[in-house]
């Protein structure tokens, strides 16, 4: 019996367009959108801040040192995080299932990010926990944020449902004895957790 439904966030809740941040920045550096994407976007920093290595302080500072930007904080946080739309398909389902089940995050997220999303995300009120790779230390496919999440949604694996849009990850969801979902779409999702004995 299903007790817990465990999703992403990125790319499943709201999907979201690193092109948009590196459009953006370039026009506070002398640096074209690719070479943002390289250097800060597919970069070790970028990791380190999503492991909570870092904070979110020395993250700016350090963008702005590499990219020799002298963009402000407060733009460099808006540009940062205005990445994101809504799946709304998605977000009603959310709303119907916390009805009946425990809804958790697990995501690889920085700060930034995620205080972005808890101020404009309304949905993420009714969720009962979140577990986030910047708090944990750790990000997916690490099985130690997974069992994490095992641990905060207080049942056994089995019990949890864990829906990603990344294949990858929710087959280590499934190995580690959860219900993996690998996202597509909304009615896909609907399909497969009505298969799994989920109900709305």
């Amino acid at each position: 019996m299903i007790k817990a439904i465990i999703s992403d966030l990125g790319n499943v809740i709201v999907p979201f367009d690193w092109s948009v941040f590196c459009r953006s920045f370039s026009k506070y550096c002398n640096l074209s959108e690719q070479e943002i994407k390289v250097m800060v976007i597919d970069s070790n920093l970028k990791d380190r801040y999503e492991k909570g290595k870092i904070t979110s302080g020395e993250f700016y500072k350090q963008v702005k040192k590499i990219t020799k930007s002298d963009i402000s904080y407060r733009k460099f946080c808006y540009i940062w995080s205005n990445i994101f739309t809504v799946n709304r398909p998605l977000v009603d389902l959310l709303n119907k299932l916390r009805k009946s089940y425990n809804l958790f995050l697990l995501s690889n997220t920085n700060e930034i990010h995620f205080r972005h999303m808890r101020k404009r995300l309304k949905v993420l009120s009714q969720f009962k926990g979140f577990i986030l790779s910047y708090k944990v230390g750790s990000t997916k496919p690490d099985l130690r944020i997974f069992l994490e999440a095992v641990k905060s949604a207080k049942c056994k694996p089995e019990e949890c449902v864990y829906i990603d849009d990344i294949k990858e990850y929710s087959d280590v969801a499934s190995r580690v004895g959860m219900r993996g979902i690998n996202y597509k779409t909304a009615s896909q999702l609907q399909r497969e957790l009505r298969i799994l004995g989920v109900v709305w």
